[in-house]
């Protein structure tokens, strides 16, 4: 047996367009890779508009405390933004970050590098901590910074209850 049937799509393919599924009987799960997929993008695509549409409702029902988070950020901002003279430069990265929003037609926002409320390391509000991603990119780094690694990862829960015991 070198070809499977798709259930989805109905098309003989070979067995390498298969991902592979231990439950089943030939080890090969029942949809080809591109139908897989095609479900895959398409629940993606209605699963963001329900969060999206979920958080928004929440947001709508909670003011109080969609105004305490927004406080709690702008303070953090503010507590990590040095005095010397830098603005003209933060400025210039909000700028392009527009200008790259209006020139793409794709929403743009300014990322910080080193989150400045991660779990185990704050950075500041400076240019050299400042970059310009998709707003897609940036949601998806969340505020999560492994200092060991340099990557954008929550560290393993372990080394936060160690951490935070410790404090």
């Amino acid at each position: 047996m070198s070809t499977k049937v798709c259930d989805k799509c109905g098309e003989t393919k070979g067995l390498g367009e298969f991902s592979k599924r231990a439950a089943s009987k030939d080890g090969l799960q029942y949809r080809c890779k591109a139908c897989a997929g095609a479900t895959t993008k398409a629940w993606d695509g209605a699963h963001i508009e329900r969060t999206a549409a979920r958080k928004r409702a929440w947001a709508q029902g909670n003011p109080n405390r969609v105004n305490a988070k927004n406080a709690r950020r702008r303070a953090a901002k503010l507590n990590r933004t040095m005095p010397w003279g830098c603005k003209e430069e933060i400025r210039a990265i909000y700028s392009e970050a527009q200008r790259l929003q209006e020139k793409t037609g794709v929403p743009h926002a300014v990322d910080h590098i080193l989150p400045l409320q991660g779990a185990l390391v704050s950075g500041l509000h400076i240019p050299q901590n400042l970059q310009v991603l998709t707003a897609s990119e940036n949601c998806s780094k969340h505020n999560n910074y492994d200092p060991w690694t340099g990557e954008h990862t929550a560290p393993c829960p372990e080394v936060l209850i160690e951490l935070k015991s410790n404090l």
